[in-house]
């Protein structure tokens, strides 16, 4: 079997958990098919594909300038990228093609797989094909059930750089309803070949001959901003889009439940655990006082650290240690040191990967933090190999693998107060954190998990002889 990996970032050049999943899957995979990888390369001063290897695994990489137009900005369109990738299809030859992500690149290439007739399959590992700021979040930092066919996105202020006010509404003119799909549509109108134009969906199609023929639109309505209205459309773009995949794959039961609240058919969407490999494997912690927690991962807000920096703030110092590890947003991070006041806490930068171990081996237990609904954490399962309990959120994926007072403690996402009661509990009571790791599960199976992805892929394939 030939199968060709899309992903909007790969190893070396980025380091994150849809990454480090990709990498392991196509590696697993590797030693009994023919598999590449195509990413979107941090190399964009240029047009173009590039081939090479990474620790045994082919790379196909696609350069692309980034482009100024807000239908790329938001992932809409980018014909030169899609054009690349075109180029890597053809020169592999793919049976089947796995999306992993399409952020950074464009949602033009299902379309384009589509109209290729070839069959595609598409991991889900976060929430970019139903938002804009991929987690869910408002920009308040509330929790989102969905873009309601856009709506939420424009009256909640989902975009960057705009706040929505809802008493100083413009109402936009017919030239300005114009102007923005001209911008929007012109590159879809002008660079997508003819079998990709008729693949699309009737309402997308309607949107393109009504820009073409601006005289024959309906009165304005009441608007806010073009590109508030620029979500709107990238929302129903999106949605439509969620038919086209053969089948998704959700990493989490969480995930894949709001998929279908949000139009993904229930049979089409399978639920499939990460293929996980060059985990840490250690014992059980013996009880020891000062507990040490630790934290790995980026800093960024979504994760919720500034929340473990306060919670931590309130522990005694004597009883407990605080590990910081990760970069991310260097503003963030500058605040988070900022607000450590409690000495106990540490920043100890980025851990490679060929540190973890001793990471893990440095600590007791682990926490992560996210107050966004988070997929099926890589560190969480990281954790469970290592016998290292959780702390965690109750949210997204994380109360799958663990449970509450039985191998590992919860709380309410964003809860300061009830976090430090987690931390405070492990403070006084050395024994629990053994406790708690000796009832975390057994360590995920990668072989178990490859094979469920090749059974995927020969069912799609003989649907498709």
């Amino acid at each position: 079997m030939r199968i060709l990996f899309l992903a909007h970032a790969f190893l070396p050049e980025m380091t994150a958990g849809a990454e480090l999943a990709s990498y392991y899957l196509a590696r697993r995979l590797g030693s009994r098919h023919e598999v590449a990888v195509a990413y979107v390369s941090n190399q964009r001063d240029h047009d173009g594909l590039s081939l090479g290897h990474y620790r045994g695994v082919p790379v196909m990489r696609l350069h692309a300038r980034p482009r100024q137009e807000a239908a790329a900005r938001i992932g809409l369109c980018h014909p030169s990228l899609e054009h690349t990738f075109l180029q890597a299809v053809s020169r592999f030859q793919p049976d089947l093609v796995h999306v992993q992500h399409i952020t950074r690149s464009s949602l033009g290439i299902m379309w384009r797989l589509r109209a290729l007739g070839l069959p595609f399959v598409y991991t889900l590992h976060d929430f970019w094909m139903l938002c804009p700021r991929i987690t869910l979040l408002r920009p308040d930092s509330r929790t989102c059930p969905g873009p309601e066919g856009g709506e939420a996105c424009v009256r909640e202020g989902c975009y960057r750089g705009t706040t929505f006010d809802p008493y100083h509404v413009r109402v936009a003119t017919p030239q300005s309803r114009t102007s923005w799909k001209q911008r929007a549509f012109k590159c879809l109108v002008r660079l997508t070949p003819g079998p990709v134009k008729r693949a699309l969906p009737g309402r997308l199609k309607d949107r393109v001959a009504a820009q073409m023929c601006p005289q024959a639109e309906a009165p304005a309505e009441p608007a806010v901003t073009p590109e508030m209205l620029l979500y709107r459309d990238r929302a129903h773009a999106f949605l439509d889009a969620l038919a086209l995949p053969d089948r998704w794959i959700s990493p989490s039961h969480h995930l894949r439940e709001r998929f279908i609240a949000n139009g993904i058919q229930p049979e089409r969407i399978i639920h499939m655990p990460y293929v996980l490999e060059d985990l840490p494997r250690l014992s059980p912690p013996e009880p020891v006082s000062p507990v040490v927690i630790g934290y790995i991962g980026t800093l960024f807000p979504h994760k919720g650290v500034h929340h473990l920096v306060a919670a931590a703030n309130g522990i005694d110092p004597g009883r407990a240690r605080f590990l910081i590890a990760g970069k991310g947003d260097p503003r963030y991070t500058e605040r988070l040191r900022a607000h450590a006041h409690n000495p106990s806490i540490e920043f100890i930068g980025e851990v490679t990967r060929d540190r973890l171990a001793d990471f893990f081996g440095r600590i007791h237990a682990l926490a992560v933090t996210p107050i966004w609904f988070e997929n099926a954490p890589l560190v969480v399962q990281e954790a469970v190999t290592a016998r290292r309990p959780v702390i965690g959120s109750d949210i997204g994926g994380i109360p799958e693998v663990i449970t509450d007072g039985v191998n590992g403690l919860l709380f309410p996402p964003g809860d300061v107060t009830a976090m430090r009661a987690c931390f405070q509990r492990l403070a006084d009571d050395p024994g629990l954190v053994g406790k708690l790791a000796a009832a975390l599960p057994a360590p995920p199976d990668p072989e178990a998990a490859a094979a469920k992805h090749e059974r995927l892929y020969a069912e799609v394939l003989e649907e498709h002889a």
